[in-house]
């Protein structure tokens, strides 16, 4: 990726959420993919094309829209390139999000108000419907905030059996 978007040799680094928000208007969460306050360096991975349908940030962390892959493509300009990290990298990053979780989950019961499993790795998994990090379905995310505490420690049951299916 860096060779794509450093030609001039700089390194590639990790935005912060001032930098995001300095340069696309959007707080991280909900920075839609165009109308970016400043020019910004857009990719496309490969892989989204195998799906018919994807769904984007739309300026708010609660809000998205649905296109196609060939539609983002069209609107952004951006290029295609092949940018996903490998099965390795994936296992590693799903070992981390159980890490993480369950840490959290283990405050549920003392906590007067139950924490949310969310560890702002917001990406659905189109084989389980699950975020991958926070193991909710798009419903529980969305009900999440309406939500009593009684429904909320329901959810988080759901969710630590769900990890628990997905270690080896």
């Amino acid at each position: 990726m860096e060779a794509l978007v450093c030609p001039d040799g700089k390194r590639l680094a990790r935005a912060d959420a001032e930098f995001v928000k300095a340069r696309t208007g959007f707080s991280i969460g909900g920075v839609s993919p165009f109308a970016h306050i400043t020019p910004s360096v857009t990719l496309i991975d490969q892989s989204l094309f195998r799906f018919d349908d994807i769904w984007a940030a739309a300026g708010h962390p609660h809000g998205v829209f649905q296109l196609s892959p060939q539609e983002l493509q069209r609107l952004t300009g951006a290029p295609v390139a092949d940018l996903a990290v490998d099965v390795d990298e994936e296992k590693l990053a799903l070992q981390r999000a159980i890490s993480l979780v369950t840490l959290r989950a283990r405050t549920v019961d003392a906590a007067a108000d139950v924490p949310s499993p969310c560890i702002s790795v917001c990406r659905m998994s189109a084989a389980t419907g699950w975020c991958e990090g926070c193991f909710r379905t798009r419903d529980e995310i969305a009900a999440w905030s309406r939500a009593d505490d009684d429904s909320k420690r329901g959810i988080w049951k759901i969710v630590e059996r769900r990890m628990a299916a997905l270690q080896p």
